[in-house]
């Protein structure tokens, strides 16, 4: 993983970054959606974005390959994964689990753990259990600014109630380190709400700043987010997992000072 820099050229970013990384114009895709080229410290993510020969150019070059997920508990009900980053819940169904049915999701670049259901049966008490809160979901996430106090945030997504509660594990002046529960599931929640309060997490370009002028952020190869704890009743026992925390969030967190 190298961020490489490029100066002095002018055309369709597509064209300039296949020529410059002599590579096909799928993995060129692959870079762009992945949020890993910057125009003037820009995140740019569109193939026909125009260069001019005054703009800078820098890319994170990096191909994750994906070929397995870990597999951490498993009965006759439901199994439980240890979801890697750059696949989303649904390429997971398709590439490893087919017979399998999805119980809840977790964003393309976030990691941690996901169940899936063994029959719609399952499933659908899976969902009852969610329904009903009586699930505890705990996540790890890095984010920007500095956060030294325990909040609440209850603020409405999609017209429906959305509670996070936030603890912080550590800080610097520019990045802290947060324990992150949530009470309710709503699509895309920790991230929603910590934008709404002005921490969001870092290599978040949907949510948080586009323009990122720090080069360890850059070098960062997705937000930093995880499903660290699960613990819920099935079939009158208390389950409970941990997932500890992937490389790559060990390594922002040493990056970062945290």
């Amino acid at each position: 993983m190298e961020l490489r820099k490029i100066y002095g050229k002018s055309g369709k970013i597509l064209d300039i970054l296949k020529e410059e990384l002599n590579i096909s114009t799928n993995k060129v895709k692959t870079l762009l959606d992945n949020y890993f080229v910057f125009v003037n410290d820009k995140v740019v993510y569109i193939s026909s974005y125009k260069i001019s020969k005054k703009d800078k150019i820098e890319v994170l070059v990096y191909f994750p390959q994906v070929k397995k997920v870990k597999v951490i508990f498993e009965n006759e009900d439901f199994l439980i994964l240890d979801k890697p980053p750059f696949l989303d819940v649904y390429e997971i169904q398709k590439l490893f689990f087919k017979d399998l049915f999805i119980v809840h999701r977790l964003d393309k670049f976030t990691t941690g753990l996901l169940i899936f259901a063994k029959s719609e049966k399952v499933k659908k008490e899976f969902i009852e259990i969610f329904k009903q809160k009586r699930i505890y979901k705990e996540y790890r996430a890095i984010v920007y600014g500095k956060l030294k106090e325990y909040k609440k945030i209850k603020h409405s997504l999609e017209g429906k109630e959305a509670i996070t509660i936030i603890n912080p594990i550590s800080y610097t002046e520019n990045y802290s380190y947060l324990k992150v529960e949530i009470l309710t599931g709503r699509k895309h929640q920790i991230r929603k709400h910590l934008s709404l309060i002005s921490h969001p997490i870092v290599k978040d370009v949907i949510y948080g700043p586009k323009i990122i002028k720090d080069e360890k952020i850059k070098m960062l190869p997705r937000f930093m987010l995880h499903a660290f704890k699960l613990k819920f009743p099935f079939k009158d026992k208390i389950f409970e997992f941990n997932s500890p925390l992937p490389k790559d969030f060990q390594e922002a967190l040493a990056k970062l000072s945290l």
